[in-house]
């Protein structure tokens, strides 16, 4: 399973290694998850935002939460793990 930060929502680091803002992984905003009072419509994943950042000639969907099980971030980094293991 990918890393993941409870801080910051970033992959492959903890939050006792963190040295990024507290992001709410449903919503991509500077609170904590227990505070966003974010609607499902409302959810974008930091990881996909990131990502379209870096890389402005290939987007991907971001209107997805952090936490989705869906997220291209997400399935990018677990396949970047499969790849890496000698099975």
């Amino acid at each position: 399973m990918a890393k993941r930060c409870f801080r910051c929502s970033r992959f492959n680091h903890t939050h006792k290694e963190c040295k990024g803002d507290e992001v709410c992984p449903l919503c991509s905003e500077n609170h904590k998850l227990k505070e966003c009072k974010a609607a499902t419509s409302e959810h974008k994943c930091i990881n996909c935002i990131t990502y379209n950042k870096h890389h402005p000639h290939t987007q991907i969907e971001t209107a997805h939460s952090s936490l989705d099980k869906t997220c291209p971030s997400l399935i990018a980094v677990l396949d970047k793990y499969k790849k890496n293991i000698d099975y």
